[in-house]
């Protein structure tokens, strides 16, 4: 009997935290993307306007809240960044909640990494957003891929924001290249770490 009530806690313990699976355990980054990694077109952004990207955790077979641990974003065109800064925030898409989780001078062109994980933002459905303070540059975007509304352009400080799309050759909407990598968020590591560790205790015990 004792065995049993062991046996059940726990596993009423693991129904109860998102995102708590054992492949999420052996592999937590997850790499979230829109963009097929092939760019058709870049997009000049400039001071007092504003990009962003918008992420649904469950788009990508995902569960629970995650921990945004890395924005990825593919500049382009080499442009010199001297005069060129900004700002990434992370917003809530549900609460509104908004943390600055870095602030960026581009690379000549490439992708690049910015670590955002000292921000301790956690969503399951969230934007990235680039606000610039200075100076213009380009980032690519993707028109092949398929498309989830998911870029956002504004020009008056995030007060407004519409789908981007390009107007050239025909209404095209555009995927910024930028890409999240996430991890469940630290409680459901935390506790599935104490749950492997119970588990070998147990048996070790010959209670399971």
């Amino acid at each position: 009997m004792k065995k049993l009530n062991l046996t059940l806690t726990f596993s009423v313990i693991l129904m109860f935290v998102p995102g708590l699976s054992t492949p999420a355990l052996s592999n937590p980054v997850q790499v979230l993307a829109y963009d097929d990694g092939t760019s058709e077109i870049n997009v000049m952004i400039h001071e007092n306007q504003y990009l962003r990207q918008r992420f649904l955790i469950s788009d990508f077979g995902l569960s629970g809240n995650y921990l945004v641990k890395t924005v990825q974003i593919n500049w382009a065109l080499g442009i010199p960044p001297e005069d060129f800064a900004g700002e990434i925030k992370l917003r809530d898409y549900d609460t509104g909640n908004v943390v600055t989780a870095a602030s960026f001078t581009p690379p000549l062109s490439g992708w690049y990494d910015y670590d955002v994980s000292g921000s301790g933002f956690v969503s399951d459905h969230f934007y990235v957003e680039l606000w610039w303070t200075g100076g213009f540059s380009y980032i690519s975007g993707d028109t092949d891929a398929p498309h989830h509304g998911m870029s956002e352009i504004s020009t008056d400080s995030g007060a407004t924001w519409q789908l981007s799309t390009y107007p050239v050759t025909g209404h095209y909407e555009i995927d910024f290249m930028i890409r999240t990598h996430v991890i469940p968020a630290p409680g459901a590591i935390l506790l599935g770490t104490i749950g492997v560790g119970f588990v070998g205790w147990l048996r070790r015990r010959r209670m399971l």
